[in-house]
């Protein structure tokens, strides 16, 4: 059984990336992902992308850098892409 403590596919943002709209993509593909049943068929990966969506989240709240905000959500993307895979 696959760990998910990383996900395999992780693209990184561009540092001028906006934290914000990143984030609205990020929760739009979960929404998307959950329509087309994906947290059924990859369940520790689609709750692996929600956890680090929560995660930017919070962070975002606590005005942590942006950097930090990206990374949390490319590993969000990623566990969703790997859901998907």
């Amino acid at each position: 059984a696959a760990c998910a403590s990383k996900p395999v596919n992780t693209t990184s943002f561009p540092p001028q990336a906006n934290a914000t709209v990143e984030l609205e993509n990020t929760e739009r593909m979960i929404n998307e992902a959950r329509q087309q049943q994906v947290d059924v068929l990859s369940p520790k990966n689609f709750a692996a992308a929600e956890k680090s969506l929560a995660n930017a989240k919070k962070m975002k709240e606590k005005e942590k850098p942006n950097e930090k905000i990206l990374a949390e959500l490319a590993e969000a993307q990623g566990f969703l892409m790997d859901a998907k895979s």
